[in-house]
């Protein structure tokens, strides 16, 4: 019986040795990629100014197709993004120069290497940060939202940085949970400006930056969503809208709700996207239009 037991205090002491060894290795390999250099080669020096017309159109963007106030705030001094349990804690930071907030350092680098790039100043990626989206703001749009960014009002709000827990170093490491975002920024050269007159190819641009294909799949034709117990993304090509007309696009955009009457899930941001301007609708509901339909995978709830 001794020798039993002997055994089996070995046994859970080896298995215990083996769990935390395995735990050890998940966070000194995820530690390892979250803790990785990046170099942004030729930062552009884009101009930053305080002309009330750019940092009003830099306050549309970050309100409206930009998203900005979607993770960090209607006002901008941070919240509690997402609670993902064993996943990890997302908070968007507070990025006014007020109490607790990074507005106050950051320099006009700073602010483009981490909207562009998804990179911190200290060269390390951004978590969660959109930036494979944001990536194609065009170089005036980006020096307007810059513009706006420096100047908004200071808020005092101490916000906790976001935490990756041991569920989620695990997925990381296994390549199931892309959250670097220096990581997933295309390789695309943006434009200088861009034509704001309604048209297909300015609908493109707001739907690229407004993170479209991140929920619809770059095809547009939807399907199963990564964020938990959210329902499978609409298919959004003429395949499923061909029965909408644009005052149907329009009201689900401003209300949130469809043609049949049912409300939109939380997910969608309509309550940011009902910020955009009718000429910007338009261009998006032209572009829509013109793209190749695609078969319903999942049917939307």
């Amino acid at each position: 019986m001794k020798t039993v037991l002997t055994w089996l205090k070995r046994g859970v002491i080896g298995l215990l040795c083996l769990i935390l060894l395995a735990v050890a290795t998940i966070y000194g390999l995820s530690s390892h990629r979250l803790n990785r250099r990046h170099n942004v080669v030729a930062l552009p020096k884009l101009p930053i100014t305080t002309n009330a017309d750019t940092v009003a159109w830099g306050g549309h963007i970050a309100t409206s197709f930009g998203l900005c106030t979607q993770c960090h705030g209607v006002d901008l001094g941070g919240q509690l993004y997402l609670d993902g349990g064993p996943l990890g804690m997302v908070y968007g930071p507070n990025l006014t120069r007020g109490r607790g907030g990074i507005g106050g350092f950051l320099t006009n680098e700073d602010w483009v290497r981490a909207i562009r790039y998804g990179v911190k100043r200290n060269g390390t990626s951004m978590l969660v940060m959109p930036s494979e989206k944001l990536a194609y703001l065009a170089d005036d749009d980006l020096s307007a939202l810059v513009s706006y960014l420096k100047q908004l009002t200071p808020v005092d709000r101490e916000v906790p940085p976001t935490e990756l827990r041991l569920l989620g170093r695990t997925l990381l490491v296994l390549g199931e949970l892309p959250l670097l975002a220096a990581e997933k920024v295309p390789n695309h050269v943006p434009a200088k400006t861009i034509d704001r007159r309604s048209s297909a190819t300015y609908g493109l641009y707001l739907a690229n930056v407004g993170s479209c294909r991140g929920c619809h799949r770059p095809d547009l034709a939807g399907g199963p969503m990564q964020a938990p117990g959210a329902p499978p993304a609409p298919n959004l090509t003429p395949t499923h809208i061909g029965t909408w007309s644009e005052a149907d696009f329009v009201r689900i955009m401003r209300t949130g709700i469809r043609p049949n009457g049912t409300a939109l899930h939380a997910i969608m941001p309509w309550p940011i996207y009902r910020n955009l301007t009718d000429n910007e609708l338009h261009a998006i509901w032209l572009y829509l239009k013109s793209v190749p339909p695609k078969p319903i995978v999942v049917r939307p709830s």
